[in-house]
């Protein structure tokens, strides 16, 4: 604490008497930074995050439209998917090679050029191609809607711990 005047001494209005230092209201400053800090932080998380839900909804739409992996790859482009993009682009090309496979192996079948074994070979093939990107889809689906609920509750919670560090400040 720093006094500015003397008992007895002239005053005018404005004038600053005392100076006070209070290691609290600095601890309080720092703490208000670091929430701000902390804020932004959340909210660009809560931000990517809700790209990415919204990223992978529009390509769950177009893989059940059946929409071809190149134009997927270019309509999605500039789209956040994460890490879903790979592991579900994977799994949809790999669903249309097995259907692409089955179909060649049903005509050859019927001309006699393959056995009815080969055709069951790839119908199996194909119905675990789609089994394994459904279960990709529902995951990364069920993973990313958490992800979402999380950072947005995050955001919410740097927020308001950001809104008491400022009333601490002023209080």
């Amino acid at each position: 604490m720093d006094i500015k005047v003397r008992p007895g001494e002239a005053v005018q209005a404005g004038d600053v008497l005392v100076e006070l230092n209070s290691p609290e209201v600095g601890n309080a400053r720092a703490d208000v930074l670091q929430r701000q800090a902390e804020l932004r932080l959340a909210t660009e998380n809560r931000d990517w995050q809700k790209s990415t839900c919204e990223g992978l909804q529009k390509l769950t739409d177009a893989i059940r439209k059946r929409v071809s992996v190149e134009d997927i790859r270019v309509q999605f482009r500039d789209t956040i998917l994460g890490k879903s993009r790979d592991q579900l682009l994977t799994a949809y090309s790999d669903l249309l090679l097995a259907e692409s496979l089955v179909a060649s192996a049903e005509q050859n079948a019927k001309s006699g050029v393959i056995p009815g074994r080969t055709v069951e070979e790839r119908v199996n093939n194909r119905d675990n191609a789609e089994a394994a990107l459904m279960a990709a889809l529902e995951e990364q689906t069920f993973t990313a809607r958490q992800s979402c609920r999380q950072a947005e509750a995050q955001a919410e919670d740097a927020d308001r711990r950001h809104r008491v560090s400022l009333q601490t400040v002023r209080t």
